[in-house]
């Protein structure tokens, strides 16, 4: 026998018993309830990645959710001129990254006087 994934125009009762209108996608199972979503996946732990902390410089993440500040700045807001990170940056620019002038220039302290991470 095949099996149908849809019901009939029309509607149709599923495996179940319960009735699917017409193009709803049938259950595969008789324990399967109507709207229940199935997943075999389990949640995966936390696993550090690394993120770029300065120009070509590479570190593994400290802590789940922590952010390297130079990712969130570099290439936006300004670059790393001689060792210090410089803003140059618009307002418009600020607006779409929904950023006011004073965090990027707090971040931008933040990382001159040597931070990472936040």
């Amino acid at each position: 026998m095949e099996h149908k994934t849809r019901a009939a125009k029309g509607g149709e009762y599923g495996l179940n018993g319960q009735f699917y209108n017409g193009g709803e996608f049938l259950p595969s199972s008789a324990f399967t309830a109507k709207g229940e979503f199935s997943s075999n996946r389990k949640s995966q732990p936390w696993k550090p990645s690394k993120k770029e902390v300065a120009p070509y410089k590479w570190e593994v993440q400290p802590a789940e959710g922590a952010q390297s500040i130079y990712g969130i700045i570099a290439g936006v807001f300004g670059k790393v001129i001689d060792g210090k990170f410089q803003i140059n940056t618009n307002e418009k620019t600020l607006n779409y990254f929904h950023k006011t002038i004073e965090e990027v220039e707090e971040l931008s302290a933040r990382w001159n006087n040597g931070e990472r991470w936040i």
